[in-house]
Order: structure tokens, then sequence, then C-alpha cells
């Protein structure tokens, strides 16, 4: 199958690529420059051309051009941070690029599969700590990333319900691994914890709000989830999580014993967000119906990013 995956240069991006190679699909990967990510290892079985999102004539030429047999819309604005200092940016990419892309896919490649990758920030103060959040809850972020996001999810439905795309939407949790940004906590904490062992940095890690519990999950098992569900699953919106919340001050606590540093630990006001639920688990059951499950432990995840964070620049 020709698959069309945009955001392609991000960090979940390379991961699934090779998934999607490795399951025998030709693959045409697309990023704002059209040029892959520094890092990336050259694969002649992927080709790279130029997609933004914010530029309908770049859409509609790339479309045209590819005529993919399936969409796997990534790109987006990904930080929640960010999406407090600039909302405005946020929504052109999160929620306006994704009707501009739908509406190209529905032109001139109708009725294929579109799987969009959503968030669980959709979910906001629908999410309650007594029990995982399903997929019928309602829908109510507590930020402007989550608000593009259920945005976007909406400008996809008419596309749906009339026939146009075969729309599949993956709400994803939260999720980590090597090559993550440091405006994310795992990988910022780990990148910290190796400029300490070098001497780079005293031994204080900066840190926001730890006293909340979160889904974790390693990004090697959310792109198999996503292969899965843009191969065999019905239209419909599905969780991608583990069913459990683990308490974060507990987690950075594991990756500092695992990088071997003894840290004493910092606030950070900048670091925490206007607003934040206090635990976040969500209800896998209707992905892990289709047979996914996941196949790293947390500490597989943990130990993945310390010893990228030591051999990084």
């Amino acid at each position: 199958m020709r698959v069309l995956v945009t955001g392609a240069s991000g960090f979940v991006g390379p991961y699934l690529l090779q998934r999607l190679r490795a399951d025998g699909h030709e693959v045409v990967a697309t990023s704002s420059d059209g040029l892959p990510p520094p890092a990336w290892e050259s694969d002649a079985g992927v080709v790279w051309r130029r997609l933004d999102v914010r530029d309908g004539a770049s859409i509609e030429a790339t479309l045209g051009d590819v005529q993919p047999e399936a969409i796997v819309h990534l790109a987006a604005v990904s930080s929640v941070a960010r999406s407090w200092t600039d909302p405005e940016g946020t929504w052109d990419v999160n929620a306006s690029g994704t009707h501009r892309l739908a509406r190209w896919a529905a032109t001139l490649c109708p009725g294929r599969r579109f799987l969009f990758v959503s968030s669980s920030e959709v979910y906001g103060a629908s999410v309650a700590p007594d029990r995982p959040v399903a997929e019928d809850a309602p829908l109510r972020p507590l930020n402007p990333y989550g608000a593009s996001k259920a945005a976007a999810e909406l400008a996809l439905e008419p596309w749906r319900v009339a026939g146009r795309l075969d729309v599949v939407i993956a709400r994803s949790f939260g999720h980590s691994g090597p090559g993550q940004s440091p405006e994310f906590v795992l990988a910022n904490v780990a990148l910290q914890l190796a400029r300490i062992r070098r001497g780079q940095q005293p031994p204080r890690l900066r840190v926001g709000n730890l006293d909340v519990r979160r889904e974790l999950l390693d990004v090697r098992d959310v792109v198999d989830a996503y292969a899965l569900l843009l191969e065999r699953a019905p239209s419909g919106t599905y969780n991608v999580c583990r069913g459990v919340a683990f308490p974060l001050r507990d987690v950075v606590a594991r990756m500092a014993a695992l990088a071997g540093v003894e840290v004493e630990w910092e606030r950070d006001p900048a670091r925490f967000r206007p607003a934040d639920a206090p635990c976040v688990v969500g209800d896998p059951a209707r992905l892990r119906a289709l047979g996914w499950r996941p196949r790293h432990e947390l500490d597989d995840t943990l130990r993945a990013l310390v010893e990228w964070a030591r051999t990084d620049d």
C-alpha cells in the first residue's frame, strides 16, 4: 500500500516510517520543507516530499502527484506549553491544517484511509482520577493544544459521514523515547541527567509539577498501534494507551537511578502548566480488541532515554 505520512520529520515520524517499511508498504514521507530530519538514515524505500499543512497549494500538488492509498496525519504543533504562547500558530497547524489536508484528500484521493493522530489532551476536564477515560467521553480540553486537536477531529467528521474519507482517529496518551524534543518532560530530564553526569550542570534537576500520574508508553509501541489502526481498524476512534498511570515523581527518580547520579530537585514555575489534571489514564479496550499489546515495559523506555541522552551532543 502506498502510504503518505505528514510531519514525518518529527519525533514519531522516523519510528513510524521504519515500521511501515518493515510491513512492506511503499512510503512517501512529507515535511514542511521536504527534508528528512538530520539523523535520518537513508532508505531507498522512503521518498521525501514537501507538504506544509499551512499551504493549500503544497497539499494539492503533493497529494495530486503521489495519489496515496492511505494517509497518516502526524503533522502538528505538539507542545502544550508552546500552545499557550502561540495559540494562533497552534490552531493554524493543528485545526486549520487538518481541515486543509482533509479537504484536498477528499477531493484528490476520495474514500482512502485517513489516520489522524489526535491526543488525550482533547479529554481535558472529562478525565477522572478514579476511572480510565474511554473514547465516548465528552471533549473538554484544558489547553489550546487540546482544543486544536478536538477541532481537528470535528473538521474530519463531515468527510467521514459523507463517505469521502475512511477516517480513523488515534487518541494518543503520553509516550516517549530517544529523539524526543526536550520540550517534553522525560526527554528533558534525561538530557539534564546526562549534563549533570558530565559535570556540565550542577546536580540540581529542574522540574515542573511532578505530583501527577500519567500514562507512559514507548514510542515503538505507539507506532505499532498506528500501523495496526492503519491496516485493520474499522473507522472510528481509538485510545492509544496502556491503561496504567505512573506517578511522575517516581518515574523521574527511577531515571536518576538509571543514570547513576544523585540530584536535588528544583521546582521551576516556568515548567508548570496553567491547568493540569492530577491523573490521566485511558481505557485501551477498543485498541486491545484489535490485538494490540505494548511490548515494552516502562523501564525499557527509561533505559533507552538515559542511554540516548548520554550519547547525544
